[in-house]
């Protein structure tokens, strides 16, 4: 089949990166835990950021100082305008209020910056990105039933009030 052809996208900063969509062509051989490898559209590449439970490799040769959470479940990737970088924003679904949402910071070339972690939650599962680009964050699990907004910028989190708790 011929695969599907766009006009080239645009990543969280400026740089134009060209590539088609469904067009799997590159192998990213860099298997976890004895994981299947990934096939990427053609104009694609990947990288090994960390493995749970490890500390964290910043580009700069500097190390985290936390370990990566385990568990890594909803994210997004929020842009940073201040520096055409971004965010990728993890929670970590773990119970016994061991959940949280860890944040990497990259900057406009894709060099990976910094590592923090925020909140101390239950089992935050799912969540999403605000129009305004904070994360929120949500356990769905009875009897807490809570969401939590992040705010990558500001390291800012709050509880959220939701209207209709029988929605989570």
């Amino acid at each position: 089949s011929t695969p599907p052809t766009g006009s080239p996208t645009k990543g969280p900063s400026d740089v134009v990166t060209t590539y088609v969509p469904g067009d799997l062509t590159v192998s990213c051989d860099k298997t976890l835990e004895g994981g299947p490898n990934l096939t990427l559209s053609t104009g694609l590449a990947c990288r090994l950021l960390s493995t749970r439970g490890q500390r964290i490799q910043f580009d700069n040769g500097a190390q985290s100082s936390v370990n990566m959470h385990t568990r890594p479940d909803g994210a997004t990737v929020i842009p940073d305008y201040s520096d055409g970088g971004w965010f990728y924003m993890s929670n970590a679904e773990r119970g016994n209020n061991n959940g949280l949402v860890g944040a990497f910071k990259f900057n406009s070339t894709g060099h990976l910056l910094d590592y923090q972690r925020y909140l101390q939650t239950n089992r935050n599962c799912g969540g999403g990105r605000t129009p305004w680009n904070t994360w929120v964050s949500c356990e769905e699990n009875k009897p807490w039933r809570v969401c939590y907004e992040v705010d990558p910028y500001t390291k800012f989190t709050q509880r959220v009030q939701v209207t209709d708790s029988r929605q989570l």
